[in-house]
């Protein structure tokens, strides 16, 4: 039948109330399962804490939440109650908001009212299952049970009135009862006075004065903690001290409030400062507290200070007036508002210490043992390390006027006695200093540059030798000559050449060359040595292509000759180098004079990186530039090719294959570039132009094009003519004035 009904619907169906329902055959499981979900449904969108007060009277939802307000809260001020004690219990989230749910745990002083929901179960023997809204007068009424009056109890006591009265009708000594509040009515009460946001609130009774004291944001610096009035609806006026909660929760008791109530929040009155206490804040203080209740609030006296006097400074009209107050007066002495109590720190220097350091095990602060020995407090602090220096240590001794002597001992002599303590004996506030031997030399190094993987500064090692840097440093490399190895040593002993001395070591002959510290070794190169430097020649010859040189004597004619020889279309009055050496640049050959003698002045050494070019023979010759005809190459510039023919000049291939000059050509300024890389110009002014050999590249270059006259370029002549008349001038008044000096 449960599913029949739409709990959205019910009160159009003209059910409202449970004996409706109950009317109809549902069950109380039923009947609380419906409940569950009209609840939901009507709080679902109403989550602020004014809105519960709207539902108080539906009963239980199940998860009805607390949404706390925004509180918009005052900037801080800069006052004597900056860090007041307890002020933070309400804005840390110390306080948390309780909300209604099947899982309320009421303390036993909550107080029931009209709304609250008492859930009851009996089980055992006889058996009992019920939910009970207290009505508007306070009452339960439990069928076969009858009426309860629980209005204004205790939850305790109405635990114990419930039980009773249950016994009358139920077998409660062979069962068990358990009776717990299932939904805590919902009230409003106003805070004012001296908090953040006052208002009206509306939460579960089941939060007490500090919830709703939280919701309002808490106490503002000017409110006071301790003397917080809680005005009841009748008329009764209870007193709230955070102090009293803070320090013993369960002695001060929770205030539990009814509908109607007000929460009074007064301006404080007594503020007094601590320093040197374990909470170094700003308290509260009733007028009656001395500085017992005080030290009780802040913790106590710190560990660092001195608890045996209080220094108070207390203001009055003419100044600050300091007390000091012996603590056996603590009971009695009462602070007033302004004061500042003060606790000073102790000496913090040490009473019965002996102090041990440098190369020892554990070395530290001891304690001061009477008539002990150097050899005892050395042991007893774990003794000497490997690197302790025994030949000598100090001991700086305390006296009267705060200075120190050094008294110094041999420790060798201290510990070759194996028996009894001996050394001299250690008294109150002796510092004891073992040097470390480590720390009293210098960190020696070696140095190797030169043909090796790893060449850098390494430390010096007692009994290095030559052949163990050259491991540490990676090992030598292929090139290096083993034969010369230089050691440059510093003599401390200066002699006639300074202070370096250069060693010479032959590596072959020697395997335990001891080094010292500061010693540079140079290992040197293999002379002559090189790996293999690669030429390349192309062109006409057998075998093109790449070669090692064999040395670097290796001339042109012999590389030739390691190519095969040049081929039968080889160009005999060609060929070039090109050479990165010395940025050389092009290097002419003339192949047949090359190959004729090794002796020809062609026949150059060749350098690494050397490409050597032997063009073929062509009976061709190209012409190209500012010529008649318009053919045009790939690259944008006029070139033609023609027929080789003997002993003619450049102008004959022009005129016979070029067709003529160009309207731009610049006539006397024609060139032939040579297969071999030369240039031969046109001489007498142009007039005489090159022989043409095969292969050869006639050039005709363009004529300069002439910059246009502008306005800033054209001659003024006028003004021209009135300056050099002026020149003229002058220079005829000062021949007539020299004339005058020197007749």
């Amino acid at each position: 039948m449960l599913g029949q009904l739409d709990v959205s619907n019910l009160k159009d169906l003209g059910l409202t109330s449970e004996q409706d329902l109950q009317k109809m055959g549902l069950s109380a499981s039923e009947i609380n399962a419906l409940k569950r979900q009209y609840f939901h449904g009507e709080l679902s969108s109403k989550k602020t804490v004014d809105d519960l007060s709207k539902n108080a009277k539906l009963g239980p939802s199940e998860e009805d939440e607390i949404v706390m307000p925004e509180l918009k809260r005052p900037k801080e001020k800069e006052d004597s109650t900056k860090g007041v004690y307890g002020k933070n219990i309400f804005v840390d989230g110390s306080v948390h908001i309780q909300k209604n749910s099947d899982r309320i745990k009421a303390p036993y002083n909550y107080i029931l009212g009209s709304g609250d929901v008492l859930s009851i179960v009996i089980w055992g023997t006889s058996e009992f299952s019920g939910t009970f809204t207290l009505d508007e007068n306070g009452n339960i009424t439990p069928s076969l049970v009858g009426r309860i009056s629980l209005k204004g109890k205790k939850f305790s006591d109405a635990q114990k009135i419930i039980k009773s009265t249950f016994a009358r009708v139920y077998d409660l000594r062979n069962s068990k009862i358990s009776i717990e509040i299932s939904y805590s009515k919902v009230i409003s009460v106003n805070v004012v006075g001296e908090v953040v946001s006052p208002g009206t609130y509306s939460i579960p009774s089941i939060n007490s004065a500090f919830n709703f004291l939280s919701l309002a944001g808490g106490v503002t610096d000017l409110g006071s903690l301790r003397n917080i009035k809680i005005i009841h609806a009748n008329g009764q006026v209870d007193q709230l001290d955070v102090y009293k909660f803070l320090n013993s929760p369960e002695a001060s008791g929770y205030k539990y409030l009814n509908d109607g109530d007000f929460i009074l929040v007064p301006t404080v009155d007594n503020l007094v400062l601590t320093e040197g206490v374990k909470r170094p804040l700003t308290f509260e203080l009733k007028n009656d507290e001395t500085i017992s209740d005080l030290l009780l609030y802040a913790g106590g006296v710190s560990p660092k200070c001195f608890d045996g006097t209080a220094h108070i400074e207390r203001p009055t009209n003419q100044g600050i007036k300091i007390i000091d107050i012996a603590e056996k007066d603590y009971l009695s002495f009462k602070l007033k508002s302004g004061d500042k109590i003060s606790f000073y720190e102790t000496d913090e220097s040490f009473l019965n210490a002996v102090s041990i350091k440098g190369a020892i095990i554990s070395p530290g602060k001891y304690s001061y043992v009477e008539n002990e020995s150097l050899k005892d407090l050395i042991y007893r602090s774990g003794g000497p390390i490997t690197a302790s220096l025994l030949s000598v240590g100090h001991i700086y001794r305390l006296n009267q006027d705060g200075s120190r002597d050094l008294i110094r001992i041999n420790l060798e002599d201290v510990f070759k006695n194996k028996g009894a303590s001996v050394g001299p004996t250690i008294l109150s506030n002796d510092i004891v200093n073992i040097f470390d031997q480590r720390k009293l030399e210098e960190n020696h190094t070696v140095r190797i540059a030169g043909i090796v993987r790893k060449p850098d500064n390494y430390a010096y090692s007692n009994n290095m030798v030559l052949k163990d840097l050259i491991l540490i440093a990676g090992g030598l490399k292929e090139s290096a000559d083993l034969t010369k190895v230089d050691v440059e040593r510093v003599d401390f002993n200066k002699g006639e050449n300074g202070y370096v001395n250069v060693i010479e070591v032959d590596l072959n002959n020697t395997d335990d060359f001891r080094l010292k510290p500061y010693d540079i070794v140079h290992i040197r190169r293999l002379p002559d040595f090189s790996f293999q430097q690669v030429i390349s020649i192309v062109g006409e010859v057998k075998y093109p292509g790449s070669y090692s040189l064999s040395g670097k004597s290796e001339k042109l004619f012999d590389l030739i000759q390691r190519a095969g020889g040049i081929t039968p279309e080889a160009f005999l009055e060609g060929g070039y180098i090109e050479r990165e050496e010395d940025s050389v640049g092009l290097v002419i050959i003339k192949i047949g004079d090359l190959i004729k003698s090794e002796k020809s002045k062609y026949n150059y050494l060749v350098k690494p990186n050397d490409i050597i070019h032997i063009p073929k023979e062509s009976n061709i010759v190209s012409i190209m530039g500012e010529i008649g005809y318009t053919a045009h190459s790939k690259n944008g510039d006029t070139k033609i090719s023609c027929p080789y023919s003997k002993h003619k000049r450049a102008g004959r291939y022009i005129q016979n294959y070029g067709g003529g000059f160009g309207k731009n050509a610049k006539k006397y300024n024609v060139y032939v570039i040579r297969q071999n890389g030369l240039v031969e110009d046109s001489k007498l002014f142009g007039l005489i132009r090159p022989i043409v050999k095969k292969g050869d590249i006639i050039k005709v270059e363009p004529k300069k094009q002439k910059k246009e006259k502008t306005e800033e370029n054209r001659i003024d002549w006028n003004r021209t003519i009135e300056s050099l008349s002026l020149k003229l001038t002058g220079l005829a008044t000062f021949w007539v004035l020299a004339q005058q000096i020197n007749p």
